[in-house]
């Protein structure tokens, strides 16, 4: 296991979902309860796949996975999107958000060394901003850019290049962290070098060309 200080350190820039806050079981038990009220069943592998997905690619997946149950087309993005927050925002409040295990000791590491901070997440600004406000960590990073400020989504490089630009670092000198396949893979078409969380919840194995796994991100302070 390489230890922390042998990765490019000119910025760190994480995703949120299920790399700097446990919301990945929120998201699961979300979408499960506005399934159930379509008379839909949720199941792992959907989840899977939806993981770092643009919100409208994740209905698209949905209405795909169910055509008997959702409403159809593009007309019924804005009422399937707003289902979908609606629910997330109930289950927040019900579970709460939590950090990953490691999560505050790696940023107190972070910030002792002085190593710029950003996050690249496929979430809303809004609901973002919620979270790290919630949980109290906002102030550690410089550049937050969401899924609502970029063209392309996950897995295209757009997100994480976006960070790098605000932060003024070159890519190169930028490590990524994620859990997501897709998140995974836009950090690497940036150039950066890329971490891969592993949380086995939702994934068997970690993606074929991850050169760099840990299952909780302070084992790298090791």
């Amino acid at each position: 296991m390489r230890r922390l200080d042998s990765f490019p350190n000119g910025a760190y820039i994480f995703d949120l979902d299920g790399t700097l806050f446990d919301t990945e079981m929120v998201w699961r038990a979300a979408i499960r309860r506005m399934l159930k009220r379509y008379g839909a069943q949720y199941y792992l592998e959907l989840h899977q796949r939806m993981m770092g997905c643009s919100e409208d690619a994740c209905i698209r997946m949905m209405q795909s996975a169910f055509p008997d149950n959702l409403p159809q087309g593009e007309e019924a993005l804005p009422q399937l999107r707003e289902e979908r927050h609606r629910c997330f925002r109930e289950m927040r409040v019900e579970k709460g958000i939590q950090l990953m295990p490691g999560v505050a000791e790696f940023l107190r590491t972070c910030a002792n060394e002085q190593i710029p901070l950003a996050v690249a997440t496929s979430a809303k600004r809004e609901d973002a901003l919620y979270a790290l406000n919630e949980v109290r960590i906002r102030r550690a990073f410089r550049v937050i850019v969401t899924g609502d400020e970029v063209q392309k989504p996950k897995p295209e490089p757009d997100i994480y290049l976006e960070a790098a630009k605000q932060l003024g670092v070159d890519p190169n000198a930028c490590t990524a962290y994620e859990d997501g396949e897709r998140g995974f893979q836009s950090a690497l078409a940036a150039g950066m070098t890329t971490v891969f969380i592993w949380d086995e919840r939702f994934h068997s194995s970690p993606p074929r060309d991850a050169k760099h796994i840990v299952r909780r991100i302070d084992a790298l302070l090791a």
